[in-house]
């Protein structure tokens, strides 16, 4: 029972964590156009959100590591997922939709992969 409340709540988180529109970045240096972007993210195609969070990369943006991080959760590469999820981490700790994806990406990479063989690190 208590196996089935834990899926449960890992589902609930899920469906919360990743139906949120990613965030928009501030940075005055940055020229992609976020409402084509996050477009493309609500309409789930996440091959054109790629594409176009790719066309203009922000080296020190939390935001666009989070982007990044979450499109490729949903592309299904949960590999590039947590390692931009983690990026944006370092950069931003402790923000909360940070936090959420990337535990649900690790959960994911986890269940993929095996827990055996993920490096705790």
């Amino acid at each position: 029972m208590q196996k089935a409340l834990s899926h449960f709540a890992i589902l609930t988180v899920f469906a919360l964590g990743f139906t949120q529109p990613i965030f928009a970045v501030t940075s005055s240096n940055r020229s992609i156009d976020w409402e084509n972007a996050n477009s493309s993210f609500n309409s789930e195609n996440w091959t054109q959100a790629l594409t176009e969070l790719l066309a203009s990369p922000s080296l020190n943006d939390s935001s666009y590591y989070y982007n990044l991080g979450t499109t490729y959760y949903h592309i299904g590469n949960f590999g590039l997922a947590v390692a931009f999820l983690e990026k944006a981490n370092r950069i931003r700790p402790h923000h909360p939709d940070i936090q959420t994806n990337l535990r649900l990406a690790r959960h994911s990479l986890s269940n993929k992969m095996g827990q055996g063989r993920l490096d705790p690190a």
